[in-house]
């Protein structure tokens, strides 16, 4: 079964992104960045689709020079 709204945590989410994860956290605090969703007491993931949407918004506003 292959999931529509996959979860990635904030480790492979840095990992796949190149950045640490101070890096990651620091970036949670940019409104336009997705919000991480709560999967339990001391656990949060983000959804693949709204990395996705984040980062091609990012390409196009690099593309304009807006970044």
């Amino acid at each position: 079964m292959h999931l529509k709204n996959e979860i990635i945590r904030p480790k492979q989410l840095a990992e796949q992104l190149n950045i640490s994860k101070s890096t990651l956290w620091r970036w949670r605090e940019d409104p336009n960045f997705p919000k991480a969703i709560s999967l339990g007491a001391r656990s949060i993931g983000f959804l693949v689709k709204d990395i996705d949407e984040w980062l091609i918004a990012r390409q196009k506003l690099t593309e304009k020079g807006e970044i």
